[in-house]
């Protein structure tokens, strides 16, 4: 893994694959593995990914985490490789890191992809808020996944909400123990400052959303495709119900679109 400095804070990523710079960032409370276990290496693509701010093995500064501040380290990742325009695209918190991006840094920019969204542009739903307070409260206690799991907002949230993954992974992950406070900080963040931004992106977007899965609602991604010009919209199976099938298709939906739109790329 390569690393790099920015604002006092050392950030680890890795690169596999040669050919068009795709910098892909992990959902909250993962690290950059998730990228590289969900999407394939094809041909023609350069796939990136780091240890997001407070994630994995880079370090962070809880006074100065969100949104904005990571989208920064995302510049400053492509800075140290010497990027001057890439492709971005993320998952639950990654999708809010890049749609940040896409309103902020447009000129850096050749094109985002937004996967099943967990934000708009304000929180978390209430519920979900409290339900990530929890995994920060209990995570370093002692038999702490048990009180977790029967504590009674955690047992209503995930049974009103039907949730088929009830965070039990958080208390498996060192670096989430080590770095728990994310779990109160970025649910209550928003991604954007105004849904008004959306309708100023001027780049290929490519939003993919399922059913069946209520942190990441179906509705989200169908509003960003609306708020976004020209955005196009893909739904595929629920991760929850069709493992395979979820990758599948999400990897064939990205590649195909790419394959689409290089020729706008191209011509940026």
């Amino acid at each position: 893994m390569g690393q790099f400095i920015h604002n006092s804070i050392t950030f680890h990523y890795e690169v596999k694959g040669e050919g068009l710079p795709f910098i892909f960032l992990h959902g909250l409370g993962n690290d950059h593995t998730h990228a590289f276990n969900t999407m394939e290496i094809r041909d023609g693509v350069q796939l990136i990914s780091m240890d997001q701010h407070g994630h994995g093995t880079s370090g962070y500064d809880w006074d100065h985490m969100n949104f904005d501040t990571m989208a920064d380290d995302v510049v400053a990742l492509a800075d140290h490789l010497g990027l001057e325009r890439f492709l971005v695209g993320g998952i639950s918190m990654g999708a809010g890191v890049s749609v940040n991006l896409a309103t902020r840094y447009p000129k850096r920019l050749l094109g985002a992809v937004l996967i099943r969204p967990a934000w708009m542009d304000g929180p978390m739903e209430p519920d979900f808020i409290r339900w990530f307070a929890k995994a920060y409260e209990y995570i370093n206690q002692e038999d702490g996944l048990r009180k977790y799991q029967q504590d009674p907002l955690v047992q209503r949230v995930c049974a009103d909400w039907g949730l088929p993954d009830n965070g039990n992974g958080y208390f498996e992950s060192e670096s989430c123990h080590r770095m728990n406070k994310k779990f109160l900080i970025m649910p209550p963040s928003q991604p954007i400052a105004h849904r008004d931004q959306l309708a100023q992106i001027d780049l290929p977007v490519l939003v993919i959303s399922c059913h069946d899965d209520p942190i990441h609602p179906f509705a989200y991604g169908q509003w960003y495709a609306d708020q976004i010009p020209g955005a196009q919209f893909v739904e595929v199976p629920a991760k929850a119900v069709d493992a395979q099938g979820y990758r599948d298709q999400l990897n064939g939906s990205i590649y195909g679109w790419l394959d689409t739109c290089k020729v706008k790329i191209n011509e940026k």
